[in-house]
């Protein structure tokens, strides 16, 4: 169970953020914004101590929820700099 927010973490992952919610921007459509801010974030120990990124992002597998039940990967970390 989340600490600052009453509701469910999913045991699998290994971080969590907690937020509290802001804001919905409608921006026509189905698409919305959402706005919070974070209120605790937890990550478990042995992958903090990762200290290559690229691993410790390949660890996490991020991933966002979509609609109707689907999820995605966020993809391969790429460097923002040439």
């Amino acid at each position: 169970m989340a600490v600052t927010i009453e509701v469910p973490v999913i045991a699998e992952c290994f971080s969590h953020i907690e937020c509290r919610l802001g804001r919905v921007v409608e921006l026509g459509g189905p698409e919305v914004f959402i706005i919070g801010a974070i209120q605790r974030i937890d990550m478990d120990a042995q992958a903090a101590i990762i200290a290559d990124p690229f691993a410790r992002y390949d660890a996490a597998r991020p991933f966002f929820f979509l609609e109707d039940g689907l999820m995605a990967p966020l993809g391969l970390p790429r460097p923002v700099r040439p």
